[in-house]
């Protein structure tokens, strides 16, 4: 009778550590579903950048030719005079600002004697 005990304090062992597996196995399967959405994403991830490179490459390789066809063309010289004057924009655009500023004429501004402010 010594055993009965013991038995029991086994079963009750073993009905623990079968919850703990039960626990496991769902933790598991959360987990594996969780890997394999993970998986799916990125599969769709690396398939849209592998096809937005791919028309990147398209449009780089149109833009060659145009350019090529461009500049054997009588245009890419206004082209070229527009492409000068587009890049001198921002020094066009602060001299204009500061002409506005000083009455249009490109002087510096002076100010009225007996003012706060004389040259």
């Amino acid at each position: 009778m010594a055993l009965r005990p013991d038995a029991a304090a086994l079963e009750r062992n073993v009905d623990e550590l079968r919850t703990v597996m039960i626990q496991l196995r769902h933790e598991l399967t959360n987990k594996t579903g969780y890997a394999a959405t993970l998986e799916l994403v990125l599969k769709q991830r690396t398939q849209t950048i592998d096809d937005l490179r791919g028309k990147l490459d398209q449009l780089r390789a149109s833009m060659r030719v145009s350019m090529r066809k461009l500049k054997g063309s009588a245009k890419w010289s206004d082209w070229d005079e527009t492409a000068k004057k587009d890049a001198d924009w921002p020094k066009m655009r602060r001299s204009a600002a500061s002409s506005a500023a000083n009455g249009s004429s490109g002087e510096p501004i002076k100010f009225a004697p007996g003012s706060a402010r004389q040259n």
